[in-house]
C-alpha cells in the first residue's frame, strides 16, 4: 500500500494479471493440441477431447466391451463418467487463476441404450449459467448420426486455492 486506502498500481495490475489467468483452459487446449498428457481417468475410460473453446468442450468416446453390464448394454457409469467430463471441463475453461471446480451434483437422462455397437459417441458440455462460486452446465451425448443417447445437467463449486502439483509444474514449464 502507499499509504492510503487505495492499493497501489502494481498490487492492482497484479490481481488483475491473477484474474485473466485462465490456466485450466491454456492446459485442455494443450491437452488437445497433444502437448499435455490428459488425466489417466479420461485415458483409461476411452475419453478424448476432441474441441475446446471458452465455455464450451467436445470429447468422444468409444464404448467398448470392457464396460458392459449385464444386460448387453454399457455401464451407465461410463456415460455419466463421459458427461462429467465434458461438463466440468467447460466449466473449468472459465476459471481465473488459481481457481479450481468440483462437481457437487451431477444429473443424467439416458436417452437410449449405449452398446458397443453404438460407435463414436461425442459429448458436448457447455456453461448454462456461471457464477462467482456456482456454475451451472449442461451437457448431450450424441453418435454420429447426431441420435441423442443421454443428456445431463451439472453443478459446479468454483474453490479458490493452490493448483493440484502436477498442474503447477506444468505452468512452471512455460
Amino acid at each position: 500500500m502507499n499509504g492510503s486506502s487505495v492499493p497501489s498500481q502494481d498490487l492492482r495490475e497484479a490481481c488483475i494479471s491473477e484474474d485473466i489467468k485462465l490456466p485450466w483452459l491454456d492446459w485442455l487446449h494443450d491437452i488437445h493440441s497433444g502437448t499435455s498428457e490428459p488425466p489417466n481417468a479420461w485415458s483409461t475410460m476411452g475419453f478424448a477431447l476432441s474441441r475446446v473453446s471458452p465455455d464450451m468442450v467436445v470429447f468422444e468416446g468409444m464404448p467398448d466391451a470392457g464396460y458392459v453390464n449385464p444386460n448387453g448394454s454399457i455401464q451407465g457409469g461410463w456415460v455419466a463418467a463421459l458427461m462429467d467430463a465434458c461438463m466440468s471441463a467447460a466449466v473449468a475453461t472459465g476459471l481465473r487463476g488459481s481457481q479450481m471446480c468440483t462437481t457437487i451434483e451431477i444429473k443424467v437422462n439416458y436417452v437410449r441404450a449405449v452398446s458397443v455397437k453404438s460407435g463414436m459417441l461425442r459429448a458436448q458440455g457447455e456453461i448454462v449459467h456461471r457464477g462467482g462460486r456456482v456454475v451451472l452446465a449442461k451437457g448431450s451425448l450424441v453418435n454420429g448420426d447426431d441420435k441423442i443417447f443421454a443428456y445431463a445437467t451439472t453443478t459446479c463449486l468454483v474453490m479458490r486455492g493452490g493448483l493440484p502439483a502436477h498442474r503447477e509444474e506444468a505452468l512452471m514449464e512455460k
